[in-house]
Formats: C-alpha cells, sequence, structure tokens
C-alpha cells in the first residue's frame, strides 16, 4: 500500500503504522569521523557545562532561596533561540515569586543552552547530547525539545534544527533500528565516546560502535522518533522531514515491531531470535536471561522489549 499524501502520512506515523514504501535506501554515512574538522560551537574558553554549573553564579535572585544564575554565558551557548528568550523574559514578569521566575530562567532553555553539540542545517544533521553523556538518546531527544515545539513557527533556526534532529535519528535507526543511542554522526568531526558499559556485550545483529553508543533494544525509543516526527509537523505542517531516510527509518520500525510480535519457537518448534542482547564476564552490564534472547514469549498482539526505559532487562 502507498501513502496517498504527506499529509496522511504523518497522521498515520502519529499512530505507529506507515505503510512500506519499497526501493528506498538511506544516504550512505562518510566512511569515518577522521574524515571531518569538528568545529566547536563555543569559544574555546568556554567551560564545560558540567564543570562550571557546580558552582553558583550571580546574581542570586531576589528571593528567599536566593538562586544563582546557572545559564552559561551568552557567548558559551550551544544554541541561540529569540523565540526562547522573549518566553523567558514574558514568563519572568508574570511570576511574582522571585525564586520560581528563577528557577524557570535557568531549566526553560536548558536543552539549547547545554546540548547542542553540532548542527548543520545545511547537511541536515544535528546531535544532542543527553545530560553529561556525549551521546544522542532516541528516547530523550522527544523530551528534550517537547517545551519547545511550540515555537517552532516563530523561529525558523529552531526549526531547523528539530527537523535536523529527524533526519539525523532517521539515519540511525535504518542502520540500527534496535539501538537506542548514539554517536555523533561523522560529518560532526567529533570521536565517538566509549561507552564503558557496551565492553564485553554481544550484540546481534552486530553493530557499528562509531555509530552505535549502546544497543539496548527498548521500544520506547522507537516510539520517542514517532513523538518528535508527529511533534515537528504538527506545530510546523512542514513535510519535508519525510525524506527517504524517514521513510526507510519508518519501514525498519515497523519491521521490528512485527519481529518482536511474533512467538519465541515457529510453528515447528524452532527458536527464533531477530535480536540478542548480554553482557560476557567481566562486563559492566548484566545477562540477560536464555542467552541473551529474554524471556521467552508467545504471540498475543503486543510487542516485547528487550529492555524497559530504565535499561533494567525486562520480564513481561
Amino acid at each position: 500500500m502507498r501513502i496517498a499524501s504527506l499529509r496522511h502520512a504523518t497522521a498515520v506515523a502519529a499512530c505507529g503504522f506507515v505503510a512500506g514504501l519499497p526501493g528506498l535506501t538511506a544516504a550512505a554515512p562518510p566512511v569515518t569521523w577522521r574524515d571531518f574538522k569538528a568545529v566547536s560551537r563555543t569559544p574555546s574558553s568556554c567551560p564545560e557545562y558540567g564543570q562550571y554549573s557546580r558552582v553558583p553564579h550571580e546574581p542570586l535572585s531576589h528571593g528567599p532561596l536566593k538562586l544563582p544564575l546557572m545559564r552559561p554565558s551568552e557567548e558559551c551557548r550551544t544554541f541561540k533561540s529569540p523565540a526562547v528568550e522573549k518566553v523567558i523574559e514574558d514568563m519572568k514578569a508574570r511570576i511574582k515569586n522571585p525564586d520560581l521566575a528563577r528557577l524557570f530562567e535557568n531549566t526553560f532553555p536548558s536543552t539549547l543552552d547545554t546540548t547542542v553539540k553540532y548542527f548543520d542545517p545545511k547537511a541536515n544533521l544535528a546531535f544532542i547530547v543527553t545530560g553529561d553523556i556525549t551521546a544522542q538518546w532516541l528516547r530523550d531527544t522527544g523530551n528534550q525539545f517537547a517545551h519547545l515545539y511550540k515555537l517552532l513557527p516563530q523561529d525558523d533556526n529552531l526549526k531547523a534544527l528539530v527537523k535536523a534532529v529527524i533526519n539525523t535519528e532517521s539515519r540511525y535507526i535504518s542502520q540500527y533500528p534496535y539501538c537506542g543511542s548514539f554517536q555523533p554522526p561523522a560529518e560532526s568531526g567529533l570521536a565517538p565516546t566509549l561507552n564503558d558499559y557496551a565492553v564485553k556485550v554481544n550484540v546481534n545483529p552486530p553493530v557499528d560502535d562509531d555509530v552505535v553508543f549502546e544497543c539496548k533494544y527498548e521500544l520506547d525509543s522507537l516510539a520517542g522518533f514517532l513523538k518528535i516526527s508527529r511533534s515537528y509537523y504538527q506545530n510546523t505542517k512542514d513535510t519535508s522531514f519525510m525524506n527517504d531516510n524517514w521513510r526507510l527509518a519508518m519501514n525498519q520500525i515497523l519491521k521490528t515491531i512485527k519481529e518482536q510480535s511474533q512467538s519465541s519457537w515457529s510453528d515447528d518448534w524452532e527458536f527464533v531470535s531477530y535480536y540478542n542482547w548480554t553482557g560476557t564476564p567481566g562486563s559492566l552490564a548484566g545477562p540477560v536471561p536464555n542467552s541473551g534472547n529474554g524471556e521467552p514469549k508467545l504471540a498475543n498482539g503486543l510487542v516485547a522489549s528487550s529492555h524497559r526505559p530504565s535499561d533494567d532487562v525486562c520480564v513481561f
């Protein structure tokens, strides 16, 4: 079945169902990040935010809590949005409690201030880190931008950033649909980060550690990608994000859901495994039951997940 219209495609995607579109291929990523020069989004004089945030900074709020101003200085912010700054000023004028106003001022722009490590609107690629770990989680990015979607029509640069996040994640999913967190795209020139919890872990289908940070299969990671795609369209009505990368990612999501909806055994009682993950002796990650295949299951209309959003192994 082919999608009749792009608008219909988005509506269907929001519900978690997209028709298969044959003949689609994702754009081949570059060979290695070493082929590119990393360009920092902030001056070299700017401290890492993890270090900066350990010390209270003035001016303090005028309330009884005397809360510090914890935003990086303007030149050290990883992304700037006039629309976001306007919201902050409007809310500071409305909130009578100065401590609460300062809390809003510190937290509302945090995603843009501290986590946009790479953004190239021409390449339509971005890399958004999660907290203090230099990796991008599918689940987390949808939530990191959740409070900003309404501002997309007011800020073309912010709109382009979210669109680039979608395209980057489309490429991730088209390659490794069972994985939930990823390294910087090669075009960024940023070096991959070693994940200690992925050392001595066996994953099948095998992954490239220069692309994948961690490959625990968590169904909500794929749902996070649907969330950010749907939210972008709902607030912009822009369908240009539905390129070949995105369509292939949607096909991969449907394929994964179908695979994980099946019983652990075929009709001939042969064991069926589409994904296998387990820590070996000496790894920091714990073992997964049944030699990495997880708990046995019988097809019942539900979709299995190897790990919960908390990264714990699923039982049911």
